[in-house]
């Protein structure tokens, strides 16, 4: 009778102090692109103001119509495009790159190439790489095949912009 007791006791002693463990709640990693997300000022090397841009993200199905893929939208991009870019993740993720295009309508319709440029050697800050909160955009913009039959005059610039994150 006693070692029936006994174990009666263990098997309740058993069944109390066991637990349900509880499942860790991880917080999700951000998206790569969040990073970029924001609101900027713009100014140029020497420290004066150009423009506002806005960096958003949305998703969409790629230029061949069979991949979804996430694209940033860079809204007033040089003071004249609204820029939508596939976002390709680098094996450094604060680098955007944001590629060619051409043929890129302005705010008055009128056409551009637009490329981005690798990190300039000749100075010691990285291009198109957000440190803290500011991107130098380092980017060509041309409309050399364009000017002609557009009636502009012509425009061609290594151009870099310093974006900062409000």
């Amino acid at each position: 009778m006693r070692y029936i007791v006994i174990v009666a006791l263990l098997m309740v002693l058993m069944a109390t102090s066991c637990k349900k463990e509880e499942p860790v709640q991880e917080c999700p990693s951000p998206e790569p692109w969040e990073r970029f997300v924001g609101d900027y000022k713009v100014y140029d090397t020497l420290g004066n103001y150009l423009y506002d841009c806005d960096i958003s993200q949305y998703r969409d199905t790629n230029s061949y119509g069979n991949v979804v893929v996430d694209y940033l939208m860079i809204r007033n991009f040089a003071d004249n495009f609204d820029l939508p870019i596939e976002y390709s993740q680098n094996l450094d993720p604060n680098i955007l790159n944001f590629g060619f295009y051409d043929s890129v309508p302005d705010y008055k319709d009128k056409h551009w190439f637009i490329a981005s440029l690798f990190d300039d050697l000749n100075t010691d800050h990285p291009e198109n790489r957000l440190e803290n909160d500011s991107i130098t955009l380092y980017f060509e913009r041309t409309n050399i095949k364009f000017w002609i039959n557009e009636g502009q005059q012509y425009y061609h610039c290594e151009c870099k912009h310093v974006a900062v994150k409000q």
